[in-house]
């Protein structure tokens, strides 16, 4: 162990002394913890530990981070790095692994190994990326229902009302979201069987999307 690294206990005390107190743009951040990362004995440990937890972490803005790039540097790193980043991460999820599995392989592609990212600031960039994504923290799911078009077209014929209403709720203002959520709710209960609940809040999400 090298004299300058630090135990899991120590990056752990660190990272959150510094989330907490820090605010600025998310790749200057992840740029300071890339860099504690290094220094720390179980780099993987403390690289999935920073993406399963830094969003849970609230910031007093005493602090601004330390600027490490410019808008021109990122929008350059973005063209040379994204789709690599973006494949990475499309093709971990697609495989479904167990989380450990997942942080793993994350860190050896896209932090360790050098193959995809050579350059220290390429792999902040990936780090940054990582953080950003709406897949990180990661969990392992369960198979979802595969229906046919035929039994799904059916199946929203049949619960067209209850689509309709959904879109009524949607469209209608409430002083509360839980007023909205909890009527939402009572749509998909007046559903008799898990394939029309996952049709119907199917079509919720649609026209979330659309909106």
């Amino acid at each position: 162990m090298s004299t300058n690294s630090i135990t899991g206990e120590e990056y752990v005390k660190q990272l959150l002394n510094y989330l907490r107190k820090h605010t600025g743009s998310k790749a200057d951040i992840a740029a300071w913890v890339y860099r504690l990362i290094q220094r720390t004995e179980n780099k993987e440990a403390a690289f999935r530990y920073f993406l399963e937890n830094a969003d849970r972490i609230g910031s007093s803005r005493e602090k601004e981070a330390e600027v490490c790039f410019t808008a021109s540097e990122l929008q350059e790193l973005a063209m040379n790095c994204g789709q690599m980043v973006s494949g990475i991460l499309d093709n971990l999820v697609g495989r479904n692994p167990d989380a450990e599995t997942f942080y793993a392989e994350l860190w050896r592609r896209g932090i360790e190994s050098d193959t995809n990212f050579a350059d220290e600031k390429e792999k902040i960039y990936a780090l940054f990326c990582f953080w950003s994504d709406g897949r990180t923290p990661y969990f392992q799911l369960e198979k979802g229902l595969y229906m046919s078009e035929e039994d799904y077209a059916e199946t929203i014929k049949a619960r067209e009302n209850e689509i309709r209403k959904a879109g009524f709720i949607l469209s209608r203002r409430f002083s509360q979201k839980t007023e909205r959520s909890s009527l939402l709710m009572r749509v998909l209960d007046s559903c008799v069987t898990e394939e029309e609940k996952a049709v119907v809040l199917a079509q919720i999400l649609s026209m979330l999307e659309d909106r």
